[in-house]
């Protein structure tokens, strides 16, 4: 299942450019974190997309925790990395808790929605890693041929 809403979906066009473009979430942090490292790069940018144009609370976790299971000494952190990481101090093994309290949240509890709160919150379950490659989704290092999904055809991003 992919899920990515409008704010994601402009978010991905507004990243387009970048040399490699993986999706994370919450359910893939651990595996997008290892597979960036793997990768050796030198740069990594976290891109939040938020929502109407504001900080979300939802993918600021995703984006902690990508890089709580990454190795930061000697990476040169910017202040929202900086951050990012002094949250996780003070909030490891509480993501659940804390995404409860966010918009995105409180609304799958007041609509009676635990069990996709429950999927969405559960990290690290998942070793599936999208990539965007020409528009196209794909899995991160599987050749061209073989993608995820033709988002681009569908017209869902």
């Amino acid at each position: 299942m992919i899920f990515v809403t409008t704010n994601g979906t402009r978010a991905i066009a507004d990243a387009a450019q970048a040399d490699r473009l993986l999706l994370g979430t919450l359910r893939n942090a651990p595996a997008v974190a290892r597979h960036l490292e793997e990768s050796g790069t030198d740069s990594v940018y976290l891109v939040c997309a938020g929502s109407a144009g504001r900080f979300d609370l939802a993918d600021f976790l995703g984006a902690v925790a990508i890089l709580s299971y990454m190795d930061t000494d000697g990476r040169n952190l910017n202040d929202g990395a900086t951050l990012a990481l002094d949250f996780v101090k003070h909030h490891r093994g509480r993501i659940s808790e804390v995404l409860e309290k966010g918009r995105a949240g409180r609304w799958f509890v007041e609509n009676d929605r635990k069990d996709a709160f429950g999927f969405v919150a559960d990290v690290g379950v998942s070793d599936l890693i999208p990539e965007v490659v020409g528009g196209k989704l794909r899995r991160a290092g599987e050749p061209k041929r073989s993608r995820v999904s033709d988002a681009s055809r569908r017209g869902t991003g």
